[in-house]
């Protein structure tokens, strides 16, 4: 469970710059939906309001999965690592028919959603095509910034 925390976040560090569209079954409505999906279910299930400190969500999205990490600050792929970077929340979220959370949790607390099988599935997240992009805060809610093809270091995993 943390261990998939883990490697999502240093996945965030361990990318190579690119350029070029995104995943074509995945559109940017979708993505906001699943990033307002996550925020809700967050709350939903903590009985807390969301983090008043995130501004920013760095979205991994592959043809039929996104990886999404709320936080403070720049993580170090997008422009240099913000000496006040802190993640705050994961959530794996299934994009096949309907929006489907598999798996959300904060860094070192017990997940709050960890669906059988979601091992499996972040498993190979990484084994694919993936973009990283990444969305700031503005006026409420998360805006589309930039976009780069991600490169994982596969051997963290």
């Amino acid at each position: 469970m943390m261990n998939k925390y883990l490697a999502l976040i240093l996945s965030l560090c361990l990318f190579a710059c690119g350029e070029g569209p995104m995943i074509k079954n995945v559109s940017s409505t979708r993505i906001e939906k699943a990033i307002n999906i996550c925020m809700n279910e967050y709350s939903r299930l903590s009985g807390r309001t969301f983090f008043s400190e995130v501004d920013r969500a760095y979205v991994h999205v592959s043809s039929e999965q996104l990886g999404i990490i709320f936080a403070h600050g720049e993580v170090g792929s997008f422009g240099a690592r913000s000496k006040s970077y802190r993640s705050y929340l994961s959530c794996g979220v299934s994009t096949l028919s309907e929006i489907k959370i598999y798996s959300l949790e904060e860094p070192f607390q017990k997940p709050l959603i960890n669906l059988e099988g979601s091992d499996e599935i972040y498993n190979e997240f990484y084994h694919g095509n993936v973009k990283e992009l990444f969305y700031k805060l503005k006026k409420g809610r998360f805006v589309f910034i930039a976009s780069q093809a991600l490169k994982v270091n596969r051997e963290v995993f």
